[in-house]
């Protein structure tokens, strides 16, 4: 008798779909990590960009100027705006927009016409409220969220 080498055309199906179903599986848990990051990666950005409006108050920063400015971000559902001044304008060509990933969106704003001013000097937020001091970033899937807050002297918290 003669022995033949090699793979019938079952084994070959066999190895075909296991693999496609391994691959399906990856897929499916890799998308899940992806979100994961992006949602934290995104709250990062944010909580950087009121370091940045609270560092530039603090400075003195004055955008050409007389005199030093406030700086604030202002949030919507689908981005967030650096922007000087004690009120929002979104006239001015000055202001720096941040729009979220597509997947992501803030679902809550709780601060005062949605908007975290800095105080001159102090760095504090101005006219703070405990009770308006979050947004919530969520995945428009509804699956994570991140909650951001800001106490009176301007320090961030993720949850």
């Amino acid at each position: 008798m003669k022995k033949s080498a090699g793979l019938t055309l079952v084994e070959m199906l066999i190895v075909v779909g296991l693999l496609a179903i391994l691959l399906g599986l990856g897929t499916i848990v890799f998308s899940g990590f992806a979100r994961k990051d992006q949602i934290e990666s995104t709250a990062k950005k944010i909580v950087a960009v009121l370091s940045e409006a609270q560092a530039k108050t603090l400075a003195g920063y004055s955008q050409g100027q007389e005199s030093s400015l406030n700086f604030g971000i202002h949030f919507q559902t689908d981005a967030y705006i650096l922007f000087s001044g004690t009120s929002f304008d979104p006239q001015d060509q000055t202001n720096q927009k941040y729009v979220l990933p597509s997947r992501l969106e803030i679902s809550t704003i709780f601060f005062p016409s949605g908007n975290a001013i800095f105080e001159k000097i102090t760095g504090q937020v101005r006219d703070f409220n405990p009770g308006q001091n979050l947004i919530i970033l969520t995945d428009q899937a509804g699956s994570q969220e991140k909650r951001i807050s800001i106490n009176k002297l301007g320090v961030v918290k993720i949850e």
